[in-house]
């Protein structure tokens, strides 16, 4: 009996096995199917959610035949999903099958655009180009390409009292003497470089990167369009460097209008700045599900869907501030 009795008492000591939600839980995405170990322990596969796992820092391996191993480090917390996305890489002559495509549906004919849909994705694009222009500025130097001492205000001077109760010029002693020096935020170009990426790289049309031949080159677009904000020589369209600083309003007949085919869209809109009133627009094409900038097309290329049919053109004649 003492043994059964303590055999009781063994049992009574262990520890209960935590809730699911108090544990940690692991989903691996990946590229092929691989299997997933926890600090050196195969604990599932990939594309399932693996739970009941230790909190803390662990180390996860991804690894499939054929294919070099992902080892990554994450912390597990409680009642918390730690999602990863791995894209393993094939080994050397390694001889691994590819992974076939499903073959398209080819009875399915594709769903026609919703159009108001449309129409809400060619406003987002639109805004989003509009301030996006307004704040090509370099914000660290003001556009001037340098940046100036805050003390002396880039004289690399300062007036101090002399020994004779008098003033003196000196070297300025917080820049001591440069005054200025070249802007490293955008590397002395005056330009915003991450809101010219977005603008000449990120919403240009694929097919205007083809016929102006920088497909594959994302530098020479930026430096292309560095020089469009300045006014010079660069992508073929017009944009005045001297609207980047100003603020202006879009006032009256602000219009979007779409293709019968859903496939391009113009904006147009009305600017004032200070008593100073002229039209502007742009042209976006569609390619899947993302609108892109087209600077060589006119709007009036856009061709405008019959009364009856026509849904997508909407007027807006309340006045919108640039932000």
């Amino acid at each position: 009996m003492r043994y059964h009795f303590l055999a009781v008492a063994l049992i009574l000591l262990l520890p209960l096995p935590a809730l699911a939600d108090d544990e940690g839980k692991l989903l691996v995405e990946c590229n092929v199917q691989a299997s997933v170990k926890l600090n050196g322990i195969t604990i599932g596969e990939t594309g399932e959610t693996l739970i009941e796992l230790p909190e803390g820092k662990v180390t996860v391996t991804v690894s499939a035949t054929g294919y070099e191993d992902y080892e990554e480090k994450v912390t597990l917390e409680a009642g918390r999903l730690v999602k990863l996305e791995v894209t393993l890489k094939r080994k050397e002559g390694a001889d691994v099958p590819d992974k076939p495509e499903p073959e398209p549906d080819k009875t399915k004919k594709p769903e026609p655009p919703d159009r108001d849909k449309e129409l809400g994705k060619v406003k987002q694009r639109y805004t989003k180009s509009q301030r996006t222009r307004k704040a090509l500025i370099c914000k660290t130097c003001k556009g001037r390409t340098e940046v100036y001492c805050k003390y002396c205000k880039g004289s690399g001077k300062e007036r101090v009292l002399s020994g004779r109760g008098g003033m003196m010029t000196i070297r300025c002693r917080t820049c001591t003497g440069k005054g200025k020096w070249p802007c490293k935020k955008c590397k002395a170009t005056g330009r915003d470089l991450g809101k010219i990426k977005i603008l000449f790289w990120d919403m240009l049309d694929p097919e205007y990167k083809e016929r102006m031949d920088i497909t594959a080159n994302k530098d020479s677009a930026i430096d292309m369009g560095i020089a469009t904000s300045k006014g010079k020589k660069g992508f073929k369209l017009t944009l005045d460097s001297k609207l980047l600083t100003k603020k202006f309003n879009v006032v009256k007949e602000l219009e979007y209008r779409l293709d019968d085919k859903c496939e391009y869209a113009a904006v147009t809109w009305e600017c004032n700045i200070k008593g100073e009133s002229w039209s502007e627009g742009i042209v976006l094409r569609r390619m899947g599900k993302v609108w892109y900038w087209v600077p060589d097309k006119s709007p009036g290329d856009v061709k405008e869907t019959s009364k009856q049919e026509n849904k997508g053109t909407r007027k807006q004649g309340k006045k919108e501030t640039g932000k």
